[in-house]
């Protein structure tokens, strides 16, 4: 009997020598009892190319008189004439919109009255094609105090092209996710995702004016001389392309087929 405990004694030290020592700090430790998932994210972009199909012409119509009505009236008569003409060469009524009138003369440094008034007004003429452009330039070209400011561009059809994109943009990283989980044997959980916001890039401004512009009117003194005459760049106008670009990244958790 006494034999036996000394045996046994022994072999109680030797299981507890042989048992599996774990060393490091709480975070190498927690790690090792409960490891983390697995995670990996599939980036896709994507675009799509539309043309802006809408254009919003810009004329400035600039009289000057002795007196204020008598330029505001010539300059009244102008546009009525050009908003006939305009409408005898197609273009709709409801697509001519003229500028709301206002009186502001300014003075120069000596004197009281002005000698001349010189009023400047704006219409904006939407189109929808090229051959409207070209009669909208013809039109201008037939009175002297009509000029041709600028031209803006806008795609009319913007929000169903983004969500367009969106979806494109969606469906490659499905066809990603798709082509991983067979080609390694796995299996991947979405568990989250990030949106870029669709961005719209094009060659020229693609901003259509609010609202109607202000007319301007300014008051010259012949003693100081004529001022320069309304001046504005003049854009070259073309219905421009537009691109659409989206980027999609969504994060999976891998997920082995045999657990």
């Amino acid at each position: 009997m006494k034999r036996i405990i000394p045996l046994l004694l022994t072999s109680i030290a030797c299981a507890s020598h042989g048992q599996t020592e774990l060393k490091g700090n709480p975070d190498d430790l927690r790690s090792f009892l409960h490891p983390k998932e697995q995670v990996v994210t599939i980036l896709e972009q994507a675009e799509k190319t539309a043309y802006s199909d809408k254009a919003i012409i810009h004329l400035v119509v600039t009289t000057e008189a002795k007196t204020l009505s008598e330029s505001l009236s010539l300059n009244n008569t102008i546009r009525e004439k050009v908003g006939s003409d305009l409408i005898a060469k197609g273009i709709q009524r409801d697509d001519i919109k003229n500028a709301q009138f206002t009186s502001t003369p300014q003075y120069g440094f000596f004197g009281k009255k002005p000698s001349t008034y010189k009023v400047v007004n704006r219409i904006s003429v939407t189109i929808f094609e090229e051959s409207s452009l070209r009669a909208v330039a013809q039109v201008a070209d037939q009175y002297e105090e009509v000029d041709l400011s600028k031209t803006t561009f806008e795609h009319t059809k913007k929000e169903a092209f983004e969500q367009q994109v969106k979806e494109d943009v969606l469906k490659k990283v499905i066809q990603q996710k798709t082509f991983y989980e067979k080609s390694l044997g796995v299996q991947l959980q979405p568990i989250g995702f990030r949106d870029a916001k669709v961005r719209e890039r094009a060659t020229q401004g693609a901003m259509a004016v609010e609202g109607v512009e202000e007319i301007i009117v300014t008051g010259m003194r012949a003693s100081l001389g004529s001022s320069k005459d309304y001046e504005e760049e003049k854009a070259e106008p073309s219905f421009d392309e537009v691109v659409y670009q989206a980027e999609l990244s969504v994060d999976y958790k891998i997920i082995n087929k045999a657990n």
